[in-house]
């Protein structure tokens, strides 16, 4: 115990650093599997031709190649995608989709988003995060919980 008063600071790196590990691997769900490029992180992107979703490594960019090709315009059209559910994420029905994409404009990079099921893009998606949580949770029946899905 002594030991630990003396070297405090170290103590506490230790027991944040085991917390953190610990919490990173409480999660159930399987390690993603490692992509041609070499990367490992993927994540969902949403197709606007096809309007579908499809997993590719976090690397691919925003917007980036959709399986479908191009847009009509050339466009890329495969663009950044949060995927909620009421319940169950493995039930398509219950799912709901936020789309984000950058945009340049007046010299500057704007993030626009909209869900999946609207025609307008949005600025700046950091000021309506909980508009849409707000909601895609009142489109939940009563009692079911909104939940994150995770590709």
């Amino acid at each position: 115990m002594e030991l630990i008063q003396k070297h405090s600071a170290i103590a506490a790196i230790l027991a944040v650093t085991m917390l953190t590990f610990a919490l990173m691997n409480s999660s159930n769900e399987p390690m993603p599997s490692s992509s041609a490029s070499g990367s490992c992180h993927h994540i969902w992107y949403y197709d606007l031709n096809t309007r579908e979703l499809f997993r590719a490594p976090y690397d691919s960019g925003n917007p980036c190649d959709a399986p479908s090709g191009p847009r009509a315009d050339g466009t890329p059209a495969g663009v950044f995608a949060t995927v909620y559910a009421c319940g169950d994420c493995d039930d398509l029905a219950a799912r709901q989709i936020v789309l984000s994409k950058p945009e340049w404009s007046d010299g500057r990079c704007w993030t626009l988003s909209r869900l999946d099921d609207e025609d307008n893009w949005a600025y700046d998606r950091r000021k309506t995060v909980h508009e849409y949580l707000k909601i895609m949770q009142s489109r939940c029946p009563a009692g079911t919980a909104l939940r994150h899905c995770k590709p």
